[in-house]
């Protein structure tokens, strides 16, 4: 149901969401981004686009909490 997804943590939080379909919200403090079959929201506090690729899309920033939408 929900594509590879890997939390994990490198001095800051980060997010790595592989099989994204694209960013349907973007801001410093939340991020919702669209999967094959929902969309994920991640909300927090300094947010923000490390790395973006047409496969893999690479968040950083202090997560409070991520979220699966459909």
């Amino acid at each position: 149901l929900f594509p590879y997804t890997t939390l994990f943590r490198s001095g800051s939080r980060r997010v790595l969401l592989c099989g994204h379909k694209g960013i349907r919200y973007y801001s410093e403090t939340e991020i919702i981004v669209e999967l094959r079959d929902c969309a994920v929201r991640l909300q927090g506090s300094n947010l923000g686009i490390c790395t973006m690729t047409r496969q893999e899309l690479l968040l950083g920033g202090v997560l409070d909490s991520v979220s699966f939408l459909r």
